[in-house]
């Protein structure tokens, strides 16, 4: 999972100067990115989150374990 939290930190970082990038240049294209940058860091946010709760062991209430929270998550992104 820290793996997934430091893609979305990178691609947060990319969205911001992306961002500076078309107040500074008035790039239209530059934001069209900065908006798919962002949709990255949600998408590796989802997918750090349903790994972290798809790797929990079995308990009284999901007797089988967690593990189809992935496909729910891969289903949301």
């Amino acid at each position: 999972t820290w793996l997934t939290s430091l893609s979305a930190a990178g691609s947060l970082v990319v969205a911001g100067l992306l961002l500076a990038t078309h107040f500074v240049f008035s790039s239209d294209l530059a934001l069209a990115q900065a908006a798919d940058s962002l949709m990255d860091v949600g998408a590796a946010t989802l997918l750090a989150f349903t790994a972290k709760v798809g790797s929990q062991p079995s308990d009284e209430r999901h007797p089988f374990g967690h593990s189809r929270a992935e496909p729910l998550g891969a289903l949301g992104i």
